[in-house]
């Protein structure tokens, strides 16, 4: 069961006050964590269209985070796609050497 809201705002919804209305509204929601401003620990009831700020924030700093870590990634994977393909390179350019043929002799004595 919800708890009864102890504001006595006016929702700007029901326009009613908050502890008439909040512990029968379906967006009156528990919200776990931490502030993404402040660093502190939260764990409250309050309007979800309060808290709309504050996890859009939220979200935005995860997806710079999960931004950030593919950018990594992508460096790293390029980096080693870049380090094989100078390997193959070398091994290539050490076969081709071997696979030369011999320099044949012409009647005159010079190597062609």
């Amino acid at each position: 069961m919800k708890p009864i809201c102890h504001s006595t705002e006016i929702c700007p919804l029901r326009r009613k006050a908050r502890n008439r209305v909040c512990h029968d509204c379906a967006w009156f929601k528990h919200i776990v964590g931490r502030n993404p401003q402040t660093g502190e620990p939260l764990d409250k009831w309050d309007c979800a269209i309060g808290l709309l700020p504050m996890l859009l924030i939220e979200n935005a700093r995860e997806t710079n985070r999960t931004t950030d870590a593919l950018l990594d990634l992508r460096n790293e994977v390029n980096e080693n796609a870049k380090r094989n393909a100078q390997i193959q390179l070398a091994r290539l350019g050490s076969v081709m050497q071997q696979a030369r043929p011999a320099p044949t002799l012409q009647p005159n004595g010079q190597t062609k």
